[in-house]
C-alpha cells in the first residue's frame, strides 16, 4: 500500500487582507499618537473616537487634536490631562471600532 498524496493547499474564497496594525505612543502630557491600518471609514471612525473619548470626565480638555488619514491609514493625535489613562483610551478605541482594526495596547 502506498501513502496518500498531501492535500491541496487551502483555497479560501476570501481575499487576503493587509495585516492589522494599531500603534500607540506618547502620554497625556506629551500627547498621544494612535495609528491604524486598513480603516475603511476614516471620518466615521474619527467621529466615534471623539464621541467615546468624551464619556470620561478625566479626558475632557483635549488640545492639539486631529484625526484623519488617507488610503486606509488613520492617525489620531491629541493631548489630554494625565488623569485620562490608558484604560480609558483602550475603552474608547473598543467602543468606536470593536477592535476591527486591531486592539489598542498603549
Amino acid at each position: 500500500m502506498g501513502t496518500a498524496p498531501p492535500p491541496p493547499p487551502c483555497s479560501s474564497p476570501w481575499p487576503r487582507l493587509p495585516p492589522l496594525a494599531v500603534t500607540c505612543r506618547g502620554s497625556g502630557f506629551e500627547g498621544w499618537v494612535i495609528t491604524a491600518n486598513s480603516v475603511g471609514d476614516i471620518p466615521g471612525t474619527c467621529g466615534g473616537l471623539w464621541d467615546n473619548l468624551k464619556r470620561f470626565a478625566d479626558c475632557v480638555g483635549v488640545s492639539g487634536s486631529w484625526c484623519g488619514g488617507t488610503n486606509g491609514h488613520l492617525e489620531w493625535r491629541f493631548t489630554v490631562p494625565d488623569t485620562c489613562n490608558k484604560g480609558m483610551l483602550s475603552s474608547t478605541w473598543w467602543e468606536a471600532t470593536r477592535n476591527q482594526y486591531g486592539a489598542l495596547a498603549c
